[in-house]
């Protein structure tokens, strides 16, 4: 009898340790994923040099923010600058009339008058628009 509950007992000691090995390895991976994007994310600066590659950067994925212009831009936002949008960390490139392309070959360009998210490409080359504002009662005139 005794042996039988010694052998339980180990048995369930070794359940419980599987248990925590898997555990212990979902948060591993989770933490390594929240230092690659943090890592990434303090490269993002103007080091001086012609190489840009710490200057604009792409980081994809949902609410993702990414590097523009040497700056991190939170998702859902402008650059400094209003050409660049960053939505799900990727970036935007709000051309003016007349562009054909994007200054970076990874950065999509949007043409004049289309949106992305609740932002919208004016025909200068600068993303208007973001969050909206809720008009209750009145009426509203839009003046171009």
């Amino acid at each position: 009898m005794e042996q039988e509950i010694v052998q339980a007992v180990r048995a369930l000691i070794l359940s419980l340790m599987q248990i925590l090995a898997l555990l212990i390895a979902q948060v591993v991976v989770k933490f390594g994923f929240l230092l690659l994007h943090q890592d990434k994310m303090l490269n993002c600066g103007d080091d001086g040099t012609s190489d840009v590659s710490n200057d604009i950067f792409e980081n994809r994925g949902s609410g993702n923010s990414a590097c523009v212009e040497a700056q991190v831009v939170s998702h859902n936002n402008i650059s400094s600058s209003q050409r660049y949008l960053v939505y799900n960390g990727e970036i935007y490139y709000c051309r003016q009339a007349g562009e054909t392309s994007s200054p970076y070959s990874f950065v999509t360009g949007i043409n004049p008058g289309s949106s992305i998210g609740s932002w919208k490409c004016g025909f200068d080359g600068k993303w208007r628009g973001g969050s909206v504002i809720g008009i209750r009662g009145g009426r509203i005139k839009i003046v171009a």
